[in-house]
């Protein structure tokens, strides 16, 4: 009763998915109808979590009158983004604020669109056939693709700290398979008195080959809504150097939280060496993290649930006879903390 109640008094809309429900396993009907967030689901959208594409995928599941034969957490991602769209449109109408901060010129642009008028483009069944499958170049080998899912993007992570020793053997064991190496250095912002730490929120620059990205991770909005604005190598060093925080869409953000941007400054920096391979669906990177004066080494594997990722750090470490416990403790923090102490 309190179900029947529920429906009468929220907007419902159908709609049809992009795909027609025609790359799926199982029979899927395209047409969905999806009902208005309540008060709960936004509470729900609005709370912190390590998965955060599974939160919203089960909001958009617990709005939809009937659930499809396939979960929305795997669905093809457009047809996850369409439906996220289409929940956005129905909650709170199709009228969308844009503010885009240029990261070279420092102006702010502002506008507003109409989110029913953006154009969705249908899955075309003959032009995905052409592409799904295709020979590389150089070895030859046949490659087939798939449609990436939300389930496929949540970054599920679990982390061990080191010794030298026992990372020696870890890299020993697994260098033939790496298939990538490179350096990074992440520069951690904050206030002296720590005020974004005290608002659960996580700043910083990353250089990378010479570019530079300031992201901005809070559990404020969409579990842990990061933020990601590119700066120009002038830019990222007149904050890294002179503490000028860079203008845009994160000093915006930042200030609708009352937080005085001009008192944030560079706190810390940590250099990685990371060395990254794949395992069946473990992706790992063997890291080495200089920060301050202290070295540390970390193995990271990321894998679409915890206990995958857990079993696979037990099968790598168990037989080189390390022990070992799960590291919690963030890369940021042990930057901060090291700084503090010297």
């Amino acid at each position: 009763m309190a179900e029947e109640r529920q429906f009468k008094y929220t907007i419902a809309e159908g709609y049809e998915l992009p795909s027609k429900g025609k790359i799926y396993d199982v029979k899927v009907d395209p047409q969905v109808e999806l009902r208005s967030m309540t008060a709960r689901d936004e509470m729900k959208r609005l709370s912190p979590s390590n998965t955060q594409f599974k939160k919203l995928a089960d909001i958009i599941e617990g709005c939809m009158i009937e659930r499809p034969k396939v979960k929305v957490y795997d669905m093809a991602l457009g047809d996850y983004e369409f439906l996220l769209h289409k929940l956005r449109i129905v909650t709170y109408g199709p009228d969308y604020k844009i503010s885009v901060g240029c990261p070279f010129c420092g102006n702010t642009f502002e506008g507003n669109a109409n989110l029913e008028q953006l154009q969705v483009l249908d899955f075309d069944e003959e032009k995905f056939k052409e592409l799904q499958t295709f020979t590389l170049p150089v070895s030859g080998d046949t490659v087939k693709i798939k449609f990436q899912t939300p389930r496929m993007l949540d970054e599920i992570e679990a982390k061990v700290i080191l010794s030298r020793q026992d990372y020696k053997k870890v890299f020993d064991t697994l260098k033939t398979k790496i298939t990538d190496t490179h350096t990074q250095t992440n520069f951690y912002i904050d206030s002296q008195d720590r005020v974004l730490k005290k608002n659960d929120i996580a700043l910083r620059i990353r250089e990378y080959n010479r570019t530079y990205v300031l992201t901005c991770k809070t559990p404020l909005s969409e579990g842990l809504l990061e933020k990601n604005q590119e700066l120009s190598e002038k830019v990222a060093l007149e904050m890294i150097n002179l503490n000028r925080f860079p203008s845009g869409g994160i000093q915006d953000f930042l200030e609708l939280l009352d937080i005085d941007v001009s008192n944030l400054e560079v706190l810390a920096s940590l250099t990685t060496r990371r060395n990254e391979l794949s395992i069946d669906s473990s992706k790992i990177s063997l890291d080495e993290n200089t920060y301050g004066n202290k070295v540390d080494y970390e193995i990271e594997v990321e894998d679409s649930a915890m206990k995958l990722a857990e079993d696979r750090i037990e099968e790598i470490l168990k037989p080189l006879g390390i022990t070992y416990s799960l590291n919690k403790v963030s890369k940021q923090m042990r930057a901060i903390k090291a700084i503090t102490e010297e």
